[in-house]
C-alpha cells in the first residue's frame, strides 16, 4: 500500500480510502457482517483511511464504522464530516457552532472514540458566516477532540480562497488566512497533530 502525507500535517493516511456511505442503506439494505468483513480485510492489506458522515443515514454509518473497526481503531485515520442533513433547516444545511459541538459529540459517541483524525464541512452552509465555522473548528481542535478540519469546497466557489485558509489554520499552519479564527490562532501555539 502506498501512504501519503494528509496535506500540510504529518498525518500519513492509505492512498486508498474506504467510504462507508452505503453502510447507512441509501440505496438498500447491506449486510453488516459483510461490512464488517470488508473492513477487517482492508486494514489488512494497509487500508487507513475511513471515510463517513453524520448524514450518511444520520449516523447509521458512523455506528456500524465502529462496531466493524472495535479493537482496531488506533489502527486507521478517521474522517467524518457535518453540516448536512437536517429535516428542519433550510436547504437541510447547518454549519453553526452550535451544530458543530453538537455534532462533534454525537459523533464521537457513535463512532465510540474520543476523537477523529479528520471533521469536514460536508457540504456548504451560506446561512452561515464562514468565520464562525472556522472558530468552532478551531476551538475543538484545541480541545483535543479532533486532530484537524478542512471544508469541502466543491461547489462552495466564492468562499474558496477562505475555505483553503481555514484547512491550513486548522492544520497548524496559521497566517495566510483572512478569517479572525484564523489572525487569532496565527499568535497562538500551534496545536501538535498525530501521526499514523
Amino acid at each position: 500500500m502506498e501512504y501519503r502525507q494528509f496535506g500540510r500535517t504529518d498525518l500519513k493516511v492509505s492512498a486508498i480510502g474506504f467510504g462507508c456511505w452505503e453502510i447507512g442503506g441509501t440505496y438498500g439494505r447491506i449486510d453488516e457482517g459483510e461490512f464488517q468483513r470488508a473492513v477487517a480485510r482492508a486494514i489488512d492489506v494497509g487500508v487507513t483511511c475511513f471515510d463517513t458522515a453524520e448524514a450518511y443515514r444520520m449516523g447509521v454509518s458512523e455506528e456500524a464504522l465502529a462496531r466493524a473497526l472495535e479493537r482496531r481503531r488506533n489502527d486507521v485515520v478517521i474522517a467524518t464530516k457535518f453540516g448536512v442533513g437536517y429535516e428542519e433547516m433550510p436547504n437541510r444545511r447547518d454549519s453553526s457552532r452550535a451544530r458543530i459541538l453538537a455534532s462533534i459529540d454525537k459523533s464521537l459517541r457513535r463512532l465510540r472514540t474520543d476523537h477523529v483524525e479528520v471533521y469536514l464541512v460536508h457540504w456548504p452552509d451560506p446561512n452561515t458566516p464562514l468565520d464562525e465555522t472556522v472558530a468552532a473548528l478551531d476551538d475543538i481542535v484545541r480541545q483535543g477532540r479532533r486532530v484537524m478540519s478542512a471544508c469541502q469546497i466543491s461547489g462552495w466557489r466564492t468562499s474558496k480562497r477562505r475555505c483553503g485558509a481555514a484547512v491550513s489554520m486548522s492544520c497548524n499552519t496559521p497566517g495566510t488566512c483572512s478569517t479572525a479564527a484564523c489572525r487569532q490562532r496565527s499568535s497562538r501555539t500551534a496545536v501538535p497533530t498525530r501521526s499514523r
